[in-house]
Parts: C-alpha cells; sequence; structure tokens
C-alpha cells in the first residue's frame, strides 16, 4: 500500500500510480508529498496511537483482512458511489 500525509488523514492507496492521482485530483503536486509504502501492521499501530488514514478501494481490500483480525470493526465498504469530491475513500481511525 502506498501512502501520503495530508491534513487529518493520510491516505492510502492500492498503487502509487492511484496516489497521484489522487493527489492531482485534489489539486495537489504529488511531488511535494513524500509518499512511501506502508504496510498494514504500520498503519495498524499508527490508528492505535490515534493515526486516521483514508483508503481506496484497492488498499481498504487489502487492509480489511489484517484489521479485522486485530479486532477493528469494521466491515466491507461499497465504492461503487464516487461522492461529490469524485473519489471514495473510507476512513479509518480514531476520532
Amino acid at each position: 500500500m502506498i501512502v501520503a500525509c495530508d491534513g487529518d488523514a493520510c491516505i492510502v492507496a492500492g498503487e502509487q500510480a492511484a496516489m497521484v492521482s489522487i493527489l492531482q485530483h485534489h489539486g495537489r503536486d504529488p511531488q511535494q508529498y513524500l509518499i512511501e509504502k506502508a504496510t498494514a501492521s504500520q498503519i495498524l499501530q499508527a490508528i492505535e496511537l490515534g493515526g486516521a488514514y483514508a483508503f481506496d478501494e484497492e488498499a481498504y481490500g487489502r487492509f480489511l483482512g489484517p484489521a479485522q483480525s486485530a479486532g477493528l470493526p469494521l466491515v466491507e465498504e461499497d465504492f461503487s458511489d464516487p461522492g461529490p469530491t469524485g473519489i471514495h475513500l473510507v476512513r479509518v481511525g480514531y476520532l
């Protein structure tokens, strides 16, 4: 999974090209971000410490099993509606 942080959550995409597309869609310059790979265990540790993540469909699909195994009450999501921003992201983390 590929991660870039902005605002109150880190964005997680399944592929680097998807991350670049998400950033550009929101008017951001991808070169202004440090885009890194992250494992589910790294993300789970950060959520436990109070972090928040916004997942695209591919990344959420990869994260769902490990998150459920770790006790997070996550369920399958419907990504068919892109919503008002044009990109459907699922936010996971403590508020």
